[in-house]
């Protein structure tokens, strides 16, 4: 499968299923809507060379049958969800993971070779 470019920050968009791919690193400043056009198991694949980092206030939005079982964020680098942030899917980071006060995950945080830090947040786990 090709990966879809996507921009370098795509707050604002909103995106179909498949694979997406940024150029470098990937940023979400505001809103980003993942639609899953009316199928249960429509599939988003994000990935980066480098960092995932998100805006405080920022939210990942799940439409159409998105789920969040189905939404994983490959980073090559660490991913910072900033404060107050609402996020849904996997993070799968080379090193890192930092949420910051009062982010909230649906989904599940996994770093291979840093730590996975949290400050006053909640993560729930989606269904399988």
């Amino acid at each position: 499968i090709n990966p879809a470019a996507v921009p370098a920050d795509i707050g604002g968009l909103v995106i179909p299923p498949g694979v997406h791919k940024a150029p470098v690193s990937l940023a979400i400043t505001g809103n980003v809507t993942l639609d899953g056009q009316s199928d249960p198991n429509s599939v988003f694949i994000f990935q980066m060379a480098s960092t995932l980092t998100t805006s405080v206030f920022s939210t990942v939005t799940l439409i159409n049958g998105a789920d969040a079982c189905n939404v994983f964020w490959q980073v090559g680098s660490s991913a910072t969800i900033n404060a107050s942030s609402f996020f849904n899917g996997t993070i799968l980071a080379h090193a890192s993971i930092s949420l910051g006060t009062g982010a909230t995950v649906n989904g599940r945080t996994l770093a291979s070779t840093g730590a996975v830090t949290l400050l006053s947040n909640v993560v729930t786990k989606p269904r399988p």
